[in-house]
């Protein structure tokens, strides 16, 4: 019997298809999701690598930069201070001053450094306030795209304009507040994280998912120890037959719109 690599592997070969905007646009790069920038020095599993066109692959290198700042930024990493990592933020603060300065402007004041109970030990912690615009603009478009990409590894499948990603970023400093999702956490009962090897990248990127009733895949994952997102990706027709799917943004793709927003959250 195929292992789920071979399997993963042969849906690959056999669907030359950018798996984000349908089966209409060639394959004509290699996609990395989670994107490279998210890991220290670019130093990543060679795992969840997908099908891609061009416009796909590359319409989102701002809101990786983005991403990859502010979730290494507010992550406990610098508890064991480690020159190495600190060096590479100070890239991705390079980057996001050069090629994304707007959403500096978009951190209030209430960020700075905060403490945590963790594991009986105190942690040093970046709690990182923010725009909503932020959230609704970049880090909520960015997640969708990266639900589609957990569910394609999971499901071999490719996403179309038949189906919706409904999405929900919480951020650390709602997590300080107490407002990790405990409930729909317990009722996913698979994990996942990038590997290779006795290599695991869990501490930067790992994922918690299920399938659910009326096959909607949920997702929940967690950056750097620190933000999350919660995704869902069904077929369309079940936004009209389970509303509580609309208290989340919803985007879907296609090749003409790529990512775009079919339904703000009520």
């Amino acid at each position: 019997m195929a292992t789920k690599r071979e399997r993963r592997e042969q849906f690959l070969k056999e669907n030359p298809y950018c798996i984000f905007c349908g089966e209409n646009s060639r394959k004509t790069t290699k996609e990395h999701s989670p994107p490279r920038c998210l890991f220290f020095n670019k130093h990543r599993p060679k795992s969840h690598e997908f099908n891609a066109c061009y416009k796909c692959n590359n319409g989102s290198r701002e809101q990786d930069l983005v991403v990859s700042f502010l979730t290494i930024a507010s992550s406990n990493v610098f508890n064991d201070f480690d020159r190495a990592k600190s060096d590479y933020l100070d890239k991705l603060m390079i980057g996001v001053s050069k090629y994304a300065k707007w959403v500096l402007d978009m951190l209030e004041e209430e960020s700075g450094q905060h403490y945590v109970l963790k594991d009986g030990d105190w942690r040093r912690t970046a709690k990182i306030m923010m725009d909503k615009r932020l959230v609704v603009e970049v880090l909520e478009p960015w997640a969708a795209k990266t639900a589609i990409a957990l569910w394609s590894e999971q499901t071999c499948e490719r996403f179309n304009e038949n189906y919706f990603v409904s999405v929900n970023w919480i951020t650390n400093a709602s997590t300080l507040k107490g407002s990790y999702p405990a409930e729909v956490a317990s009722a996913l009962k698979k994990y996942s994280s990038l590997k290779q090897g006795s290599w695991n990248t869990a501490d930067q990127f790992q994922y918690i998912f299920d399938t659910a009733e009326e096959n909607l895949f949920v997702v929940l994952a967690e950056i750097h120890l620190s933000h999350l997102f919660l995704a869902s990706i069904g077929k369309i027709a079940l936004l009209d037959e389970r509303p509580e799917l609309r208290s989340w943004n919803n985007f879907t793709f296609n090749k003409e719109e790529r990512l775009h927003k079919i339904l703000q959250a009520d």
